[in-house]
């Protein structure tokens, strides 16, 4: 039987194992650390928490940008634009034709 590349597209959690199953007890502690997570515990407590903030990050990355951040960049496109007519807009003409 064939084993599967960890990668994106497989089950968070199957890549989340896949990841930690060779990791030594201080190499996990050092991962939980890094993710600012408790490094306290068995070794197979670590093994669990660090597998559940893969499989957070796993997820994350999956995701789909928001809406949000669709409408953020949209009204910050807006106020660039109003602050550029503000900056660029030139003076008023005067007329330099005097007494006329």
């Amino acid at each position: 039987a064939k084993t599967k590349a960890c990668g994106q597209g497989e089950d968070p959690l199957a890549r989340a194992k896949a990841q930690t199953e060779h990791l030594k007890y201080k190499e996990i502690q050092q991962e939980l650390k890094k993710r600012q997570l408790l490094a306290r515990g068995n070794k197979e407590i670590l093994k669990q928490r660090l597998e559940q903030a893969l499989v957070e990050e796993f997820q994350a990355e999956e995701r789909p940008k928001s809406d949000a951040t669709a409408d953020t960049v949209e009204e910050t496109q807006e106020t660039i634009d109003v602050v550029v007519e503000d900056v660029v807009a030139p003076p008023p003409k005067r007329n330099n034709l005097m007494g006329q």
